[in-house]
């Protein structure tokens, strides 16, 4: 997985969380996010809308009215002093929050002193409550608003012991990322100096004695941001290891043809558990793997992959079907040329992944490894 991706962040890509589909939200555990209180158990709704050093507080009663406002400080003190300031028994409060800075921690102690917290999807909550007066009473109102209506999209919230893995699963994407980015910044200026007698190993022990010799102190410095950037991602690979082999999911994946070692702690790390994606579409789905649609009437148009959810997911499976061979699976590489022969390569190879994420999904849930046959069932 040294390919030259991106390492910008977005929306559903904060460790902590998952963006979820409203159509199995409901179906959805947040791990120490709700309680087992019925619903009319509740008699207020709180919204936070959090930034970075404040939040600001809205609380709604069963009518949607605003009976309190406050601004708190993100300092663990001062949260506690607003869940003290609030005017009603938290034993009835069910707040919400989107998932942004350090909403781990601020959902944790809600969750501590009594408050029943979930958190909040932030790109469908904006599709539904878009609006131009936006001030952050607005936001935290909206979000008690949603919450007290039933209508609040939730997202879900990755298991502590799921955290640390994806932590370091994605820290290793963005260190092969930045590994990938000095390579290429190296061999372009063994381009632009004319060392042609290096170009096409200047990576290698070789280059690196010719570099040392002739005295280029860019290209050598270079060399060593690599080596070290290779050992943090070596290490980081040891730490993730016995994470990876404690975890239910991993001697099933490790019966599938091209998923490696670091494809299955990515594979782990992201889908986290496998029965909160009821059915292999929503596992695709969430792997951005399925095409849009766009219908009017009785025109139906699929476009290009949607590319929503996790990114790090999407990119594995790619890989996976870019390695699978012959040999692996004959069946499946057969359905691959014929996909190949109607369409285009990258089309048939992101095809590929998606079918091969179905059939992850179904050996998982049924706890069965992988054949030849199961392409089928993909």
């Amino acid at each position: 997985m040294d390919g030259n991706h991106s390492s910008n962040s977005s929306l559903g890509e904060v460790a902590g969380f998952d963006l979820i589909e409203p159509w199995y939200a409901g179906n959805t555990t947040l791990i120490g996010g709700l309680s087992d209180k019925p619903e009319d158990m509740y008699t207020h709704y709180l919204g936070i809308d959090l930034h970075k050093r404040s939040s600001t507080w809205v609380l709604v009663d069963a009518n949607r009215s605003v009976i309190h406002k406050q601004t708190v400080a993100v300092t663990p003190h001062n949260v506690s002093a607003g869940i003290n300031a609030l005017p009603v028994p938290v034993s009835g409060v069910k707040a919400t929050l989107e998932p942004v800075c350090g909403w781990r921690w601020v959902q944790q102690q809600l969750i501590a002193s009594g408050v029943t917290t979930i958190t909040a999807n932030p790109t469908k909550v904006r599709l539904i409550a878009a609006s131009k007066h936006k001030t952050d009473t607005n936001d935290a109102r909206m979000l008690a608003e949603l919450l007290a209506s039933g209508y609040l999209p939730e997202a879900y919230r990755v298991s502590d012991a799921g955290l640390q893995l994806r932590s370091l699963a994605r820290e290793r994407y963005y260190l092969v990322s930045l590994r990938t980015s000095l390579k290429n910044r190296l061999k372009g200026i063994v381009t632009a100096y004319g060392l042609n007698e290096i170009l096409e190993d200047c990576l290698t022990l070789r280059g690196r004695q010719y570099i040392t010799t002739h005295g280029h102190r860019e290209l050598l410095d270079l060399h060593e941001l690599i080596a070290e950037v290779t050992r943090y991602i070596k290490r980081t690979e040891e730490t993730m290891a016995p994470l990876v082999d404690q975890h239910s999911l991993t001697p099933i994946l490790r019966t599938v043809p091209t998923v490696g070692p670091i494809s299955t702690a990515t594979l782990v790390a992201e889908i986290d558990d496998i029965t909160r994606f009821p059915s292999a579409k929503q596992l695709t789905n969430y792997a951005g793997l399925v095409p849009g649609q766009r219908s009017s009437g009785e025109r139906i148009r699929h476009g290009r992959i949607t590319k929503v959810g996790s990114k790090y997911l999407r990119h594995t499976m790619v890989e996976c079907a870019m390695r699978l061979r012959q040999q692996h699976d004959p069946r499946l590489y057969a359905w691959y040329e014929r996909v190949k022969s109607v369409s285009s390569p990258m089309k048939a190879r992101v095809a590929l992944a998606r079918k091969l994420l179905s059939i992850i999904w179904y050996i998982s849930t049924h706890h069965t490894p992988y054949t030849p046959r199961n392409h089928e069932l993909g």
